[in-house]
């Protein structure tokens, strides 16, 4: 026997998710969630806003077991607070380092229990942060001010790099084609401080896509990065398949972004 109408069910769900998505715009785990439903990112660039955040959190901790000698008291020094931050993006300029050190006055959630209420974890007049309040959720599993800005940023910092190379590879490209040459190019103007093997490994992932596996995975400062083979400098690729290739990319920042307004030079 058969009971209800399973396509227009399926049809009502697919339509609640997109509005769903669409109302939430704004949220960055939404945003997140909407570009790997749309197939713009992999699942490898989730991992690493993750891993990230996991990285920064340990690293307070570090430093917050070193202080008291013991177990973690769950806050630190303002100026540590700074220093892991700056440590962890060297490539923010000061504005967004500023506006994501703020946040910590912001009230945070406090633990699971419903209906508590939320705590500034950086008081006014203090010189202690709490910063264990910085990462947690509340009941319903919303984060705080600092993770979302830290997640905004991150997906700000990645539509930025996206945008200024594609827009560099459309003033070059002939036919809807472009050369590995002209992707070079395209990505040293976007970020001069990028490394050779980084940039190797971008342009290897913008050509072969899924098939350079290991081209998905950062490769974070100061470590050994593997070597890639990138095509010669003659070799094309439609510009349209190098750009959403190198969407799917665990990018890595080495240079503050500056955009120019009216003539100035703003980083941010």
């Amino acid at each position: 026997m058969q009971v209800g109408n399973f396509q227009s069910i399926i049809c009502e769900w697919g339509y609640n998710l997109l509005e769903g998505l669409r109302r939430y715009a704004d949220d960055p785990e939404i945003q997140f969630f909407k570009l790997l439903l749309e197939g713009d990112i992999s699942e490898e660039v989730l991992h690493d806003m993750n891993a990230v955040t996991l990285g920064i959190f340990e690293e307070m901790q570090a430093l917050d077991s070193q202080a008291s000698r013991a177990a973690s008291t769950g806050t630190i020094k303002v100026a540590k607070l700074r220093q892991v931050l700056e440590s962890a993006f060297p490539e923010k300029g000061k504005r967004r380092l500023e506006a994501l050190i703020e946040t910590a006055k912001e009230p945070h959630p406090n633990g699971e229990r419903k209906g508590e209420k939320k705590t500034v974890p950086w008081k006014h007049n203090s010189d202690d942060v709490q910063y264990d309040l910085l990462f947690r959720e509340d009941d319903h599993h919303e984060s705080g001010p600092f993770l979302y800005m830290l997640r905004m940023q991150y997906l700000q910092q990645r539509a930025e790099f996206l945008t200024e190379i594609e827009r560099q590879l459309r003033n070059s490209v002939k036919k809807g084609r472009v050369t590995s040459g002209q992707c070079l190019s395209a990505i040293k103007y976007t970020d001069p401080g990028l490394p050779e093997s980084e940039i190797k490994r971008l342009i290897a992932a913008g050509f072969h896509g899924p098939a350079a596996k290991d081209a998905l995975h950062s490769h974070k400062h100061g470590t050994t990065a593997p070597t890639f083979t990138i095509p010669d400098s003659s070799e094309e690729v439609a510009v349209k398949d190098f750009l959403f290739n190198l969407r799917r990319v665990v990018l890595q920042w080495y240079s503050p972004y500056t955009l120019r307004v009216k003539g100035v030079d703003i980083r941010i």
